[in-house]
């Protein structure tokens, strides 16, 4: 498994038919899905529908205490990110995202602890998954992307800056290589600069921009120096100097493939800091 993009990552579960049909919601047509087998899809869809059940008859609580319960702990851990993203992405319901993603990284984590030395194999998948839902916790309670329909608080601040550390953690754990180490560094300067911490920011996105050189990715690299030269915009308070140098920055980053993506996003995150 690998952070694919800045936004997540995992994608849920494609088609969540039957939370569906149970609460009325689907995924809007054009999501994304992960490349699941037809097998562990429909356990997965089992599992959603299920606790979907349970969280309309009791409460949310009750719907962890039945994915918590499960034999299959990481196909329950899979369901709890399938969750959280149909609560963010579709309900715009940042509370429940949290309860399930917070849900999953703690089944996926002891999970893993019970299967240490017993099979190697999917105590690293339990972690992997854990690891993949501590980024996404922290991605959606970061205010740059300016989602609409998404309140960030204080608290999902702390949160996020929480998450992102542990991601960062297993990224190291899990020895994920020098790519996913820069997103994991991107995303702690992502909360770092959300907290105002313009110091710390600018030198976690150096570093991210480092990882990124050696794992020999132009576009993550330029993506983070752009970001590097935003907090130096914002610590600027109107010199234009630095907006230049974030401009020329922008210009060789649409430059690379996949380089136009983070150029808008650097151009959003922006605007959300600025008006802050």
């Amino acid at each position: 498994m690998l952070i694919a993009n800045l936004r997540c990552a995992r994608t849920a579960l494609g088609l969540l038919v039957f939370a569906g049909l149970v609460l009325g919601w689907l995924l809007p047509s054009g999501s994304c899905a992960e490349d699941v087998p037809p097998k562990d899809a429909a356990k997965r869809h089992v599992l959603i529908n299920a606790a979907s059940q349970v969280l309309k008859a009791k409460d949310s609580w009750a719907a962890v205490e039945y994915l918590c319960g499960q034999e299959d702990s990481l196909a329950a851990t899979e369901a709890c990110g399938d969750l959280m993203h149909l609560f963010y992405e579709q309900r715009k319901d940042l509370r429940l995202a949290i309860t399930f993603g917070r849900a999953g990284v703690q089944l996926g984590l002891t999970s893993a602890i019970q299967a240490d030395g017993k099979n190697p194999a999917s105590a690293r998948e339990l972690r992997e998954e854990a690891w993949a839902l501590c980024y996404d916790l922290a991605s959606f309670t970061w205010p740059g992307w300016a989602e609409p329909g998404i309140t960030i608080t204080g608290a999902d601040l702390a949160l996020g800056m929480d998450a992102a550390r542990a991601n960062l953690r297993l990224t190291k754990v899990l020895k994920k290589g020098d790519l996913q180490q820069s997103r994991a560094c991107w995303m702690i300067g992502a909360q770092y600069l959300a907290a105002g911490k313009l110091t710390e920011a600018r030198a976690t996105f150096a570093a991210a921009a480092s990882h990124a050189a050696a794992a020999k990715e132009k576009a993550d690299e330029l993506m983070n120096i752009g970001y590097e030269r935003l907090v130096d915009v914002l610590a600027a308070k109107g010199d234009a100097g630095p907006r230049q140098k974030l401009e020329a920055c922008k210009k060789q980053l649409k430059a690379v493939p996949d380089g136009a993506f983070f150029a808008d996003q650097i151009d959003t995150a922006l605007r959300v800091f600025l008006k802050d």
